[in-house]
């Protein structure tokens, strides 16, 4: 018997494993893209390009932040965004 089939048994221990390894995975891979790109744009191009970055994440944060008013007015009624009670 294995050491990893010894101590990850259930479904949920090597659910776990798997996950790490995938999630270790993108991050190797996040890493060198990041050199690589910041290689090929110099430090000036590099800047905007983590000023944009930087934007997109915090963009990210609240997605209603591309909803158009309108489109919330019928989502979410006439007093969502007049602050209005009902």
């Amino acid at each position: 018997m294995t050491l990893f089939a010894r101590h990850f048994k259930g479904p949920i221990a090597r659910g776990t494993v798997r996950t790490s390894v995938v999630l270790g995975l993108r991050l190797v891979v996040q890493a060198g893209t990041l050199l690589i790109v910041a290689r090929m744009l110099g430090p000036g191009a590099f800047g905007v390009f983590a000023g944009v970055a930087a934007l997109a994440v915090l963009l990210a944060q609240n997605p209603l932040s591309a909803v158009s008013p309108r489109l919330l007015r019928k989502l979410m009624g006439e007093s969502f965004l007049s602050g209005k009670q009902k």
